[in-house]
């Protein structure tokens, strides 16, 4: 009885699967993560162009008709992006600042 190590083997092969599962889980697990930061890189990205554009649609305004105005709602990839124009403020020079603010998290 004490030759025989058949049942050793079949230990070995549980433990050798074991490991394997945990190391393809992780991997998994790193692969899910990487491509959720990447969404959100590439949804502060459109954001960002929303917001070049929200800027210069309120430029144009301003030469044309010396108000600021602010464009609709964009819908991108079945998200809204939402461009807000906060209250100017005082620029170097006697310019005005204005901040324009792109609110994309909103529920659907």
């Amino acid at each position: 009885m004490k030759k025989n190590q058949k049942g050793s083997v079949l230990i070995a092969v549980s433990m050798l699967s074991l490991v394997m599962v945990i190391i393809a889980v992780g991997i998994i697990t790193l692969s899910s993560s990487q491509s959720l930061s990447n969404r959100h890189q590439i949804e502060r990205i459109k954001a960002e162009q929303v917001a070049k554009g929200a800027f210069w649609y309120n430029y144009m305004s301003l030469i044309t008709t010396n108000n600021t105005d602010m464009p609709d709602e964009e819908t991108l990839d079945n998200k809204k992006f939402v461009p807000t124009l906060a209250a100017p403020s005082s620029g170097p020079n006697g310019t005005t600042a204005y901040d324009i603010v792109v609110d994309y998290n909103l529920p659907q």
